[in-house]
């Protein structure tokens, strides 16, 4: 529990971060879930939701409840 950071390469070069405040992590099904507030950034997206499922062995994540998006089409590059 507390300040949660995953991340991972996604396609073309695209960083894909998930930060939420706590994850259980279940090793023989390779699923992680949440039931906490979670942020998932991939480029210039952003989605927020409150929970979710991650299936590993399908490379899938689901955001359960309260699920809003944003996406900004011309970011500002620094």
């Amino acid at each position: 529990q507390g300040q949660v950071l995953l991340s991972q390469a996604g396609s073309a070069d695209t960083l894909v971060e998930l930060k939420t405040s706590s994850l259980t992590l279940y090793p023989d099904s390779q699923e992680i879930v949440t039931a906490e507030q979670v942020t998932l950034q991939t480029g210039n997206t952003q989605f927020n939701s409150s929970g979710m499922r991650a299936l590993m062995q399908q490379n899938r994540i689901e955001l359960l409840h309260d699920v809003r998006g944003i996406h900004d089409q011309n970011p500002v590059l620094q």
